[in-house]
């Protein structure tokens, strides 16, 4: 167990990693480098969101982003292409994919996101 000023973090291949706290746990663009094992590994685990930074292949896979919201029914906080599709894929209901800036605080986590451009484009 983590104390309260501690936090744990685990790397899930490729840009994916999760933040654990003594109250909260968050996944961050969790891609597809994970054997269904492991994604079922978190059935029934607390996870209070799940967060897609981009569309890039390395940071969000569709097939997989499914695979976790099966296991977690997690919240998944998402830039807008990625949130599109998601909703377009229609096994996440539209209630449970929502915008950076629109995921609500958890216990003593506040997640906001903001879109950032590189060489003048949208990342």
């Amino acid at each position: 167990p983590l104390a309260d000023n501690q936090a744990a973090f685990v790397y899930l291949g490729f840009s994916g990693v999760m933040v654990r706290t003594a109250k909260s746990a968050v996944i961050v663009d969790p891609a597809n480098l994970l054997l269904e094992k492991d994604i079922t590994a978190f059935q029934g685990k607390s996870v209070d969101a799940i967060l897609y930074t981009h569309s890039h292949g390395d940071h969000f896979d569709l097939e997989t982003a499914v695979k976790f919201f099966k296991a977690t029914g997690a919240s998944i906080g998402a830039e807008s292409q990625v949130a599109q599709a998601l909703k377009r894929g229609g096994a996440i209901p539209a209630d449970k994919i929502l915008d950076f800036g629109n995921i609500p605080d958890r216990h003593d986590v506040r997640i906001a996101g903001e879109q950032v451009f590189i060489h003048g484009n949208p990342a």
